[in-house]
């Protein structure tokens, strides 16, 4: 067996192409700012290096800040505003 059937295939969420190379298709809906439809960019919310730092300090700081700032954002391709939160 492969690793591929047995892990499923290993994507990325945001494409390593450049939007220029992304073909546009009307299935997405348009960007609000930009007009751009397209595929979204996943962006996580926080820092970890934050998030680590906060636990150092303290346990109530850093779960505090993860409790907040989990998950992910998808943001535009060409201007890189937030269009849903994950």
């Amino acid at each position: 067996m492969t690793w591929r059937r047995l892990f499923g295939s290993a994507r990325w969420e945001r494409s390593p192409t450049p939007p220029s190379a992304v073909p546009v298709s009307y299935d997405y809906p348009p960007c609000p700012v930009c007009g751009y439809r397209g595929p979204a960019a996943r962006v996580p919310k926080g820092s970890m290096l934050i998030a680590v730092s906060l636990l150092l300090i303290g346990v109530l700081p850093g779960l505090i800040y993860l409790m907040f700032f989990s998950g992910d954002v998808w943001t535009c391709w060409q201007c890189g505003a937030t269009k849903a939160d994950a």
